[in-house]
C-alpha cells in the first residue's frame, strides 16, 4: 500500500491526467464567468435590462373568462330534488327592481 502511494507521488502525471478516451475534446466550460454584455450602458438613473426579444418569454394577456368569478349561487340537494335561491334585476316602470326567487325543483 506504502509502495502504492509512493508510486503515485512520484508520477504524477499518471494520476492527475484522465486516459486519452475519457480526455474531453474541448476545454470545461466556466459558469461562472458571466456572458459579455452585448447591449449598452445607460444613465445613472435609468434601468437598462438586457435580454432576448424571444416571444415565449414575454407575458401573454391573461384569459378574462378562465379567471371571471363564477356567479354566487346558493343551491340545496335534497335527494333527487333541488332547492335553489338566486337573485334578479329588472326595471318596472323605468325604477330598478331586485327581485329574490325561490325554487323548489322536483324532476320527473
Amino acid at each position: 500500500m506504502l509502495l502504492y502511494l509512493l508510486a503515485a507521488a512520484v508520477d504524477q502525471s499518471a494520476a492527475v491526467e484522465p486516459p486519452p478516451a475519457l480526455r474531453p475534446s474541448q476545454p470545461p466550460h466556466n459558469y461562472l464567468k458571466p456572458p459579455p454584455a452585448t447591449c449598452g450602458r445607460g444613465d445613472a438613473d435609468e434601468v437598462v435590462v438586457c435580454g432576448a426579444t424571444d416571444a415565449r418569454y414575454r407575458l401573454q394577456p391573461m384569459d378574462g373568462k378562465k379567471y371571471a368569478e363564477a356567479p354566487i349561487r346558493a343551491q340545496k340537494k335534497f335527494g333527487p330534488d333541488t332547492l335553489d335561491i338566486g337573485g334578479k334585476q329588472t326595471t318596472v316602470g323605468g325604477f330598478p327592481s331586485n327581485r329574490y326567487m325561490l325554487s323548489f325543483t322536483i324532476p320527473f
